[in-house]
Formats: C-alpha cells, structure tokens, sequence
C-alpha cells in the first residue's frame, strides 16, 4: 500500500519523519508513443489518515515496467 511504502521512506529519510510531511506518489509508465506518461496515485502524509493509505499498487494498475516518483514535501 502506499502507507506501507511511506512508512518504508519514514525508515531511511529523516524529513519524512516529520509531522506534516507530505508524500506525493505518482506512477510513469511508457506509452505506445516511446514517451513516458504519468498517473497520480495519491498523497500521504505523516501523522494524518487518508484514503491513499490503503491504496494499494494493483488497485493504481501499476504494472511490470512502471517506474514510482515519490516527492517529499515536508
């Protein structure tokens, strides 16, 4: 899930760690087209609970070949 990946950041980045700190998924995939599109999956933010939480990569239809941003914005 995305909270389980935010809490994955929470380990290793002292910034995530802070309250507030907003992480903002998005996932790449390429087109048919050799250019990459983006789909937003969701935002999660330390400290606060938010339906993105439980939002799992299947449910986002990340497949094989998707590439996951993550921004820290805390």
């Amino acid at each position: 899930t995305l909270g389980e990946l935010a809490d994955l950041l929470r380990e290793t980045h002292d910034a995530a760690r802070k309250d507030g700190a907003r992480m903002t998924f998005t996932a790449l995939h390429p087109s048919d087209r050799g250019q990459y599109l983006r789909r937003d999956l969701g935002v999660v933010t330390a400290g606060r609970a938010a339906p993105a939480d439980s939002r799992t990569l299947h449910e986002a239809r990340f497949e094989i070949g998707d590439l996951l941003d993550v921004a820290l914005d805390a």
